[in-house]
């Protein structure tokens, strides 16, 4: 089954020193309080990069790269996890699995608990480079192989040149998997067997900071804006910030 992130958001209080989440809850539309997650997508790549979780694996177990060198392994949650998040994720729930006492709603996931500061996160090494496997159906490779000639001609290197789409495997009655030696033969040859749903294995080169790039527009960006907003230096704000999450699966 899929697995998926619940990410959070922490600022540290000066005068206490206490944490405190970072963003307010918000009402949603089924008028429940929740506390907002700063980062939710599923990608497998960043889950791997974050805490070494379905590394070089997808669904199934099916290999879908090489395995990253990653920030952390998971660390549990931390020791001084804010009050209001503590209070939500171990709270008395109702039938519907929301907090019995109405405090904003929250879930860390049931596993691979951790916790990263901005400081982590910014001194990890994204340059990087990692690569990834696909199968790819014969159109999408053609495309995919032209973008990436194309960059090597133009640029010298086709580094975060990728597929469109792509899966981890692909299977049928009617279905030839091929690798791309195999594949370029039938083409060059026009072999094309008639019914036949020709896919391609093929494989492209992404630096840890493409594969990042989205994370960090929608987690790391904004933690440093709020930083900015509130006159903290930014060498202070990179140990008074940091995220908590966790994983389901």
């Amino acid at each position: 089954m899929g697995c998926d992130i619940h990410c959070y958001a922490e600022r540290r209080i000066d005068q206490s020193g206490d944490w405190s989440p970072m963003i307010e809850p918000v009402v949603g539309d089924d008028g429940q309080r929740r506390w907002p997650a700063v980062y939710h997508d599923r990608n497998y790549d960043i889950f791997a990069i974050l805490a070494n979780v379905r590394n070089g694996r997808g669904f199934a177990g099916i290999q879908t790269g090489e395995e990253f060198n990653f920030i952390s392994e998971p660390k549990g949650l931390p020791d001084d996890l804010c009050s209001e998040y503590r209070h939500s994720h171990g709270c008395e729930t109702n039938e519907d699995g929301e907090p019995a006492d109405g405090s904003p709603y929250l879930c860390f996931g049931d596993h691979s608990f951790s916790f990263l500061t901005l400081r982590e996160l910014l001194s990890f090494d994204y340059d990087q480079i990692h690569v990834s496997y696909g199968v790819v159906d014969r159109e999408e490779f053609d495309t995919f192989d032209d973008r990436r000639k194309f960059a090597e001609k133009y640029h010298g290197d086709s580094v975060n040149v990728q597929p469109q789409s792509w899966c981890g495997s692909v299977s049928g009655p009617t279905v030839a998997v091929l690798e791309e030696t195999e594949y370029r033969a039938v083409k060059e040859n026009d072999q094309f067997g008639e019914g036949i749903n020709y896919q391609v294995r093929t494989a492209w080169q992404l630096t840890y900071a493409h594969v990042m790039r989205r994370f960090f527009e929608v987690v790391v960006c904004p933690m440093l804006s709020d930083a900015v907003r509130r006159g903290i230096p930014i060498e202070k704000a990179l140990d008074q910030y940091r995220i908590v999450f966790g994983f389901d699966s």
